[in-house]
């Protein structure tokens, strides 16, 4: 007869046995599950692509279709920014004749022009409605000081309006500005190449590099910027050639391989010495240098 103590330790293995054939089922269906999931390629794939994508491991999948809705979500906010800001456009457009009558041909003109107008009043406004009068055929008489103080707050007031336009549009291109070099940023650092290895991987490494040279206007783009970053820093410049060697070394591999199964040398030169009997080494030294 079992001892009760035997008995309690059997339940007790049994129990355990049991839970974990539960968890590493569990284990298995999320497993099953996390595959099945990130299926639909991104909006920005094109259709024929979608057979590829669902190949793809589910990280690089997750990592993608992330990526477009980051993306997306910034398009949506430069849009949404546009369209909100499209009474500048209009009050342009209303003016667009009148302007041009006095030599201005955008609204940038036109605000610098009444930004130097308020400068001058600040300085000289009596001088100012002068010739301002002039320009309108208005006369003043000379001796009329209370109505060119008038004149003056009148023109001071309108002058005030329009400076507090100047800055709400300054303000708002700025954030347009901001939104589409956060996009553009975004989408440097996050491009790829055809065999889908990042187009930039030392982007985190240059990115302040890239911002002086960009500011200074030294680099024309983004891509001109990274290049020379690289180049600016000793480290992450040989980083870059160690990578570039690694990558001619995978290839000059590929090609002996390629060459052994073919029976020949790479280049079509006929082998002096059967490839199954080479070493590593020797197919190295055989597919780039010809031996």
């Amino acid at each position: 007869m079992k001892s009760e103590t035997r008995k309690m330790l059997e339940e007790q293995l049994r129990a355990a046995e049991l839970k974990a054939q539960q968890e590493e089922a569990l284990l298995k269906n999320n497993i099953k599950n996390e595959a099945e999931q990130f299926l639909t390629p991104p909006q920005s794939f094109k259709a024929e692509f979608a057979e590829e994508f669902a190949s793809l491991p589910v990280e690089w999948r997750r990592f993608l279709i992330e990526r477009d809705n980051e993306m997306q979500k910034d398009k949506g906010e430069l849009s949404d920014a546009l369209r909100q800001k499209q009474w500048i456009d209009d009050l342009l457009n209303q003016n667009r004749l009148r302007l041009r009558r006095l030599g201005v041909d955008d609204l940038q003109k036109w605000l610098e022009h009444l930004v130097r107008i308020d400068a001058a009043m600040d300085e000289n406004p009596a001088a100012v409605l002068q010739e301002m009068a002039a320009i309108y055929g208005v006369k003043i008489p000379t001796d009329a000081a209370e109505a060119a103080g008038q004149a003056a707050l009148m023109f001071q007031h309108k002058i005030d309006g329009l400076e507090k336009i100047c800055a709400e549009v300054k303000m708002s291109l700025k954030r347009q500005q901001d939104v589409y070099w956060r996009a553009m940023w975004l989408n440097f650092a996050h491009e790829t190449s055809d065999n889908g290895e990042p187009k930039h991987p030392f982007f985190e490494e240059v990115k302040p590099e890239m911002q002086v040279l960009l500011d200074s206007g030294l680099a024309v783009d983004l891509e001109d910027a990274y290049q020379q970053a690289i180049w600016m820093k000793p480290e992450t410049r040989r980083k870059m050639i160690v990578t570039e060697k690694e990558k001619v070394l995978s290839q000059k591999v590929e090609e002996a391989q390629k060459a052994k199964q073919a029976g020949f040398a790479p280049k079509g030169k006929p082998k002096t010495m059967p490839q199954e009997h080479l070493t590593t080494r020797q197919l190295l030294e055989r597919a780039m240098y010809g031996k």
